[in-house]
């Protein structure tokens, strides 16, 4: 296929066009998963304001002044002001002489009006948070019947109003002002009334963790608290004892038992007793500076100490603070950024969930519900501010939408990006590629995209390597909607497109990862090394001292750039899940493998899904009550990443003696994965797939296989529209078929002959007809290698690349290894020969035609001057919108410049020429 090198477009102005390209955001889920904390953003929900005439026996002003009167200019306590226009009447009551800024009377809510917090709930849906903690103040339901009252209505009305909007929520007992000889009785029995008499586990939307109902208890272990750890212990035993996650809202300290935690060296034990782990962090730093300096230091320790005990983490972050007491404005908002930042740095370091303080905490001026965006709209008291106090234009919904941002990020919907990906007052929306497109190297590619607001121009930024590092195709192009890209002879199945504003705000991605491939006359010919580990210069890359290695297996993950190698000092000892980066080999840090145990040997293969979980096996045998096969998964391949046990038993029921784990193939993400094992000896394999969202739990179904006699050695992996293909030494590469519907048998048995008997273990890239190989030696004289053929006529296929393995062949029973296409890479594990990293380079096209000059006289005739290759016959075409061309004229002895005519011009509003390279 010709490549178009470059192109004009002619207008009334005559001028050239530029090259671009962006992303669009995935839709909202309607209904939040709520059996799992794991990947979700909450808010606290303090659903503590009351008035006078609500309906409530209690008939007050609660939480809209310090004695809970009518609110006047001279009592109303907060900082910053609710933006009500959207509330009817009937939702809002009356102040005592406070006028906003426009004039208008202020009137303020209650949440003891259903319809307020169902409104409240919307917003959420609205903006794709996930849900809430409720907080409940145990002093508050036990100081009197109309208090009481009160703050059950207002849990009610949450529960309601989460089913209502398909959002989560769970109790958040706060117990830092209740009597301490008191709390333990209060919680308990309030805890059975909610349960019990409200039934308010029940609710489809109450929030589950590790199977179990979560209840959060605030408070514990802070300076001025006087309980004691005893009874705090007790506390805890007791939520446990009653079928509960716990998590605990302790200080920002608590680690160091320093600052705002009680020293008592007992508390140590008592925060580790915690399901979870959620330190109270508002106030505890004020710039971005200081969210770099001391938020993500306390995020990576707070990490290290917890996740080797398998304790969740959930970090606080906030939008900015103030009182009405305190100075004006006191932690800056800076227009979002300070709130991102916090949640920037709690993901990149791998957190996983956050708590957002607060939803409606207008005391503290943590609110991030819908806000007067200006003066003009916030009441006349010299205390008060509105969002455009750091001089920028916030509309009021704006950290509403920020928190969906938040939410995206924390559910990996698209990469993390720094800085804010949104602005205020500026929004751009990938229309095209949106993901799953193809393509060509040296084409040129239309961009689309909706571009609104103040933002003038734009740059078009590229990854192939899954969102890890980003290149820029164009920069400064006008924000008009659309431009061309000269697509880079960069091949890979993970691109990603992003346009944003010249800052890198606001920002947008395609949907999914897209693919760039070579042209053909461009095929792959050589393989540049990246890097490559010899036996011994690791630890966890072994040396002969067995012939049956100890690191068999390795993977790649498309969306970290990161290569992930199980290596052993025995066949159940010394086990290390190693991740190094996949460009440079560096080594990073190794995965948590606790909890995992048994088999004949621990872990031994790998393989990570599209959605970045990484999955490993153990080898064990089946029947007889001898060993048990075991399947864990890694959600992400992050340092804080745990593994759980996702299968555990005999794979499809089977009770005869089946030796499982050799190999392990998976496809697929989310519920949608599959997973692939084979057996040895026998002609049988299994699949694997999920039976619900949270992937915890997952059934297994058999079926025959075409059998290799000893079969250890083979390489297994899935292939398009349901096959999968297999190849061990001295045996053909065979693919067949299978549905995973109905029956699960195998068909369309095909046996390719074409790779020569010394060739053992493979690896295809389908996407761009690649087949990797290690092929064996046969002596310790001659390293193995690894080649590299073009399979793009599987029957006649081509050697485009041999390389070697470090060293000269070392002793490797049974032929092991894998090798793994990714990010326009290859890898290859060689038993006890070592490990290869390399880049596919494709051979350089011409050098680009490029024009450098246009001129239309009014008679029509268009006079171009290009540079470039001379050839002898460029094909010159015509378009009216960059996607249909049509042929105009071959340029015969192209030396530099080009003269025809074409009348079309002057009586069109555009017109496109480019050219294309001979055929």
């Amino acid at each position: 296929m010709s490549s178009p090198l470059s192109l004009f477009r002619i207008c009334s102005a005559n001028v050239a066009t530029l090259l671009l390209i962006l992303f669009a955001l995935p839709a909202q889920a309607d209904t939040i998963d709520s059996s799992t904390l794991n990947n979700k953003f909450l808010l606290g929900y303090q659903g503590w304001h009351a008035c006078a005439g609500d309906g409530s026996a209690l008939n007050r002003y609660v939480h809209w002044t310090g004695d809970d009167t009518i609110p006047n200019p001279g009592t109303v306590k907060h900082p910053i002001w609710p933006e009500l226009s959207e509330f009817p009447p009937e939702e809002l009551f009356p102040t005592d002489g406070i006028v906003l800024g426009n004039g208008q009377p202020a009137m303020v809510y209650s949440c003891y009006v259903s319809n307020t917090v169902a409104r409240h709930f919307k917003w959420m849906q609205d903006y794709g948070i996930d849900g809430v903690l409720v907080q409940r103040f145990t002093k508050d339901v036990y100081q009197g019947a109309d208090w009481g009252a009160l703050k059950t209505t207002n849990l009610v009305n949450v529960r309601a109003a989460a089913e209502a909007y398909g959002r989560v929520f769970c109790v958040e007992y706060d117990i830092s002002n209740d009597d301490p000889s008191q709390v333990i009785s209060h919680l308990q029995n309030d805890w059975a009334y909610l349960t019990g008499t409200l039934g308010l586990t029940n609710s489809n939307r109450y929030l589950k963790h590790k199977g179990k109902p979560v209840v959060e208890i605030w408070g514990l272990g802070f300076v001025g608290v006087n309980i004691p750890p005893t009874d705090a212990q007790t506390i805890i035993n007791n939520f446990r004892a009653a079928g509960c996650t716990v998590v605990g809202g302790v200080p920002q300290a608590w680690r160091a038992l320093a600052g705002d935690s009680q020293t008592n060296a007992a508390w140590l034990n008592v925060y580790h007793s915690f399901d979870v782990i959620n330190p109270w962090a508002v106030g505890r730093y004020q710039t971005t500076n200081q969210v770099d300096s001391v938020a993500k230091p306390a995020y990576i320790g707070d990490l290290a100490d917890l996740t080797p005990r398998g304790i969740d983490y959930l970090p606080v972050i906030f939008p900015g603070y103030a009182v009405a007491s305190g100075p004006r404005n006191g932690i800056p908002r800076l227009g979002g950024r300070f709130y991102w930042r916090q949640a920037y740095d709690a993901v990149s370091v791998g957190c996983n969930m956050a708590f957002g303080a607060m939803f409606d905490e207008i005391d503290e001026g943590t609110a991030t519900y819908k806000l007067a965006p200006t003066m003009s709209t916030t009441p006349a008291v010299a205390s008060m501010f509105a969002l455009d106090v750091d001089g920028e234009a916030i509309p009021s919904d704006w950290y509403l939408r920020v928190g969906g941002e938040i939410t995206k990020a924390l559910r990996k919907e698209v990469p993390l990006n720094e800085p804010l990906p949104i602005a205020p007052n500026a929004e751009i929306k990938l229309l095209s590629p949106n993901g799953g497109e193809v393509w060509n190297a040296g084409d040129l590619a239309l961009v689309n995209w909706n571009g609104s607001g103040s933002l003038t121009n734009v740059r078009i930024d590229l990854s192939t390597d899954g969102a890890a590092t980003w290149s820029c195709l164009a920069y400064g192009v006008t924000n008009s909607g659309s431009a061309l890209v000269l697509v880079p002879n960069t091949p890979s199945t993970n691109c990603w497109l992003r346009v944003a504003g010249l800052s890198g705000t606001p920002a947008t991605w395609s949907a999914t990862h897209f693919t760039i491939q070579t042209q053909p006359s461009f095929r792959p010919t050589h393989l540049q090394p990246l890097w490559s580990l010899a036996p011994g210069s690791r630890s966890y890359v072994t040396t002969d001292v067995s012939s049956t290695p100890n690191q068999r297996s390795l993977a790649y993950n498309s969306l970290s750039n990161q290569v992930i190698v199980v290596s052993r000092t025995g066949a159940t000892t010394g086990l290390t899940v190693n991740v190094l980066d996949a460009t440079t080999g560096q080594y990073l840090y190794q995965l948590n493998t606790t909890g995992i145990t048994g088999g004949s040997i621990i872990l031994l293969s790998v393989a990570v899904s599209d959605d970045g979980s990484v999955y490993a096996g153990n080898m064990s045998t089946s029947g007889g009550g001898v060993a048990t096969y075991k399947l864990y998964r890694w959600p992400n391949s992050g340092s804080a990443a745990i593994p759980t046990t996702i299968f555990s038993g005999e794979p499809a029921g089977r009770t005869d003696s089946v030796r499982w784990g050799d190999t392990l193939a998976v496809q697929g993400a989310g519920t949608n994965t599959q997973i692939m094992i084979d057996a040895y000896g026998t002609n049988v394999c299994a699949i694997f797939t999920p039976v619900n969202s949270s992937l915890t739990s997952w059934i297994s179904r058999s079926g025959p296989q075409d059998y290799f006699p000893g079969s250890i050695g083979r390489s297994l992996q899935f292939g398009p529209t349901n096959t999968f293909w297999q190849k061990r030494k001295a045996d053909r590469l065979e693919k067949s078929g299978f549905s995973i519907t109905g029956s699960l048998g195998t068909s369309n048995l095909v046996a390719y002959t074409f790779l020569p008997g010394s060739t053992g273990p493979v690896g295809i890239d389908f996407t761009r007809n690649l087949l990797g190989a290690i092929n064996y030696c046969g002596n310790t004289n001659g390293p193995d290698t690894l080649d590299l053929y073009d399979i793009s006529n599987i029957n006649s296929p081509v050697l485009l690349a041999r390389v070697n393995f470090p060293v000269n062949q070392k002793p490797n029973a049974n032929f092991v290894g894998q090798i793994v296409f990714g990010g326009g890479k290859v890898f290859a594990i060689d038993g006890n020969n070592g490990i290869v990293a390399f880049s596919i380079v494709d051979a350089l096209p011409p050098t680009a035609i490029r024009f450098t000059f246009c001129s239309l006289n009014g008679s029509g005739a268009l006079q171009l001057s290009a540079t470039g290759d001379p050839a002898p016959g460029y094909d010159l075409e015509i378009s009216s919108n960059c996607v249909n061309w049509i042929p105009f004229a071959t340029m015969t002895n192209f030396t530099g410049s080009i003269q025809f005519t074409d009348s079309a011009p002057a009586l069109i509003p555009q017109r496109f020429y480019r050219l294309r390279a001979p055929k």
